[in-house]
């Protein structure tokens, strides 16, 4: 991050850090907020958050943004009141501040479970769909899985998932042309749900196999 701050600094490029999963981090990896790298890196950047991915509380619509310094906090705050964007929700800022004060046993028994999905997630891949790759995940509960070897355009891929193995995931070229041949996989949920939708991910590039459509 040292030297995406420094090209920012060098381009008068100013940085507005999405870090809405920062709470969301495996075993082995811990996550570094940008604002925290360097004193040139807090002044030159805004830190959005939102316990709503880690506490499941979206509906509450309603997250912080971090502003270490001054200027930038009353530019920040001069451009909402322009806006008429100024203003709280009332029970959304009790659920955020009870998430942050009273809720720790919550995310620490949440990432339990997610560590088991993801587990089970590659151990299933590597054995069931090896067509489909799944590399190394630090944080998040959204997975990008390498379908490249499936060798469809995305908007096959797309309809491959959706119509084929019934299991609805994001484009990963929505996100820019690096993600095309990728999808996006949510595994916060049962177990029992993560089982079904990758036995039927399964199943269909099986079939696939059977067509004579991708190799083995």
């Amino acid at each position: 991050m040292g030297k995406i701050n420094d090209l920012c600094i060098k381009h008068h490029v100013f940085v507005v850090s999405d870090e809405i999963h920062s709470d969301i981090v495996y075993k082995g990896f811990r996550h570094i907020p940008f604002g925290s790298i360097s004193q040139s890196a807090a002044d030159n950047s805004i830190v959005c958050i939102n316990p709503s991915k880690t506490f499941n509380i979206a509906g509450f619509r309603t997250g912080a943004v971090i502003i270490p310094n001054r200027n930038n906090h009353d530019r920040f705050y001069s451009e909402l009141e322009n806006l008429k964007a100024f203003g709280r929700n009332i029970f959304g800022t009790l659920a955020v501040q009870t998430a942050y004060t009273e809720c720790e046993y919550y995310a620490d028994q949440l990432m339990v479970y997610l560590q088991k999905n993801l587990e089970y997630t590659h151990a299933f891949l590597e054995e069931n769909i090896p067509q489909i790759k799944l590399g190394q995940v630090q944080a998040t509960y959204l997975l990008w899985l390498d379908c490249r070897s499936l060798h469809m355009p995305h908007n096959e891929l797309m309809d491959f998932f959706l119509k084929k193995a019934k299991v609805a995931l994001n484009d990963g070229y929505t996100f820019g042309p690096g993600g095309d041949g990728f999808m996006r996989f949510n595994i916060a949920c049962p177990k029992s749900q993560l089982e079904e939708a990758l036995k039927r991910m399964a199943d269909a590039v099986q079939n696939l196999i059977k067509e004579g459509m991708l190799n083995a």
